[in-house]
């Protein structure tokens, strides 16, 4: 474990185990032509409906050529020719019929009251959109208003306000709290911090005698030293692997009445764990999991 890594993550362990947490809410940005085009805080397809759709119904009325009933959901001039809305009458709609009955989405699984109600708030008040709808439709679409999503955009780093914190991050994160008149809870004891990141990085609580090291640390950087030895620990990587095992579905056995021994999947949960503990650069461990049939044969 480089001890750059460890510090990069000892100061967001510090930052988040000794702050309160802060739920901020995203907001989407988009271009000046479509804010130009709907100011305002109506109800449009691209940014309430279209989401509902794209999630419950694209796949059966308009992706992949797919348009059941001769219905493509994938933009409002398509819905009105395919008869999905009734331009005239949009309360009317067919659209709104069928997921009022429960006939669509088909399938067990229903939209919720909420988006059933977004639905009808959009038709009622005449099909607004942001944009001017393009005429030719890729059979898979991503608008600008999906682009501009806050996960998608490029990192920067922001101007670190001066109010009165040692740390970059407890600056950024005072600024937030203030804004949204929170308070720092009050630092905690040294062993609360020890098990709080302790817990955190291995989801157990330290053994008495990294509590006494902690404890009796008292130069600078004791901190850092104790978040260290927990990157340096195995249980890291047992840790922190499990998220990524249970992102792929791991298990030791297949399941079912049986529940037959898978006798080497082992050998994956322990690449994973191995991964973590040896920080493994991220794109490394992705390529390895898309392409290690021929990845073993290129660096072999």
């Amino acid at each position: 474990m480089s001890k750059n890594v460890s510090f990069g993550l000892a100061t967001v362990f510090a930052s988040w185990i000794c702050s309160a947490t802060i739920n901020a809410t995203d907001t989407a940005t988009y271009t000046a032509t479509e804010l130009a085009i709907n100011q305002d805080d109506s109800i449009t397809f691209e940014r309430h409906v279209r989401p509902i759709l794209k999630a419950h119904c694209f796949h059966c009325h308009g992706e992949d050529g797919e348009k059941e009933a001769g219905i493509d959901l994938r933009l409002v001039r398509l819905m009105k020719e395919s008869g999905a809305v009734d331009s005239a009458v949009p309360s009317a709609s067919m659209l709104l019929e069928q997921v009022e009955s429960g006939a669509m989405p088909s399938g067990a699984k229903k939209l919720p009251d909420e988006e059933i109600d977004l639905i009808r708030r959009w038709l009622e008040t005449g099909l607004k959109t942001i944009r001017v709808e393009p005429e030719v439709v890729p059979d898979y679409e991503i608008t600008e208003i999906e682009r501009s999503h806050w996960a998608f955009q490029p990192i920067v780093s922001p101007s670190i306000p001066s109010n009165g914190q040692s740390h970059p991050i407890d600056a950024l994160v005072r600024a937030k709290m203030t804004e949204k008149e929170f308070d720092f809870a009050p630092t905690a004891d040294k062993v609360t911090l020890l098990r709080r990141a302790s817990y955190d990085l291995h989801g157990i609580p330290p053994t008495p005698e990294a509590v006494d090291a902690f404890v009796n640390d008292n130069e600078d950087g004791g901190w850092l030293r104790a978040i260290d030895r927990l990157l340096a620990s195995p249980h890291y990587g047992e840790r922190w692997g499990r998220h990524w095992l249970d992102v792929v579905g791991y298990a030791d056995s297949n399941g079912g009445p049986k529940d037959s021994t898978r006798e080497h999947a082992w050998h994956y949960r322990d690449y994973v764990v191995q991964a973590f503990n040896e920080d493994k650069p991220w794109t490394d461990f992705i390529q390895e999991q898309v392409t290690g049939d021929v990845w073993r044969i290129r660096v072999g």
